[in-house]
């Protein structure tokens, strides 16, 4: 059995992998095209009456320099501010339009049950939590199937 798991490591990895490059060259065309990629970052505080919170402080940085672009207090001057830059792409937003594109490369762990002698049920319930595994631990589960 250790045998199957490892080749389903290696091909959860390799989709991941798959995944992340293409993400890469989604950012590269993004920036060639002149958008700078940004990240925002958020300091929040629970409002006291437990519904939600509020941001207290926020920056806005470079994805790729760190370098600190714009920052404020306040939820209002987060989302009502003229601080944005229509070049601005943020880094969440462009991820999520990577995996949108036609044929993205799919991170979603494939059917093991016409693999395995086992039933479908447990098959794919056991190839599920290796998924969430090798995704949460890429880095061990690479040094794992070496």
């Amino acid at each position: 059995m250790t045998g199957w798991i490892k080749g389903y490591v290696r091909t959860c990895l390799a989709a991941f992998d798959a995944r992340e490059k293409h993400d890469e060259e989604f950012l590269d065309n993004l920036q060639a095209e002149g958008h700078r990629i940004v990240v925002t970052h958020q300091e929040t505080e629970l409002r006291p009456d437990g519904n939600g919170g509020e941001i207290i402080a926020w920056q806005i940085r470079d994805f790729l320099t760190e370098e600190i672009l714009a920052t404020g207090r306040g939820t209002d001057s987060l989302f009502a501010g003229d601080h944005w830059q229509d070049s601005w792409y943020d880094y969440e937003r462009a991820v999520l339009d990577a995996a949108r594109e036609p044929g993205a490369p799919s991170v979603v762990a494939p059917a093991p049950s016409t693999i395995l002698d086992l039933p479908a049920s447990l098959a794919d319930a056991l190839a599920e939590r290796i998924h969430e595994w090798v995704s949460e631990h890429q880095d061990e589960a690479r040094e794992w199937v070496r």
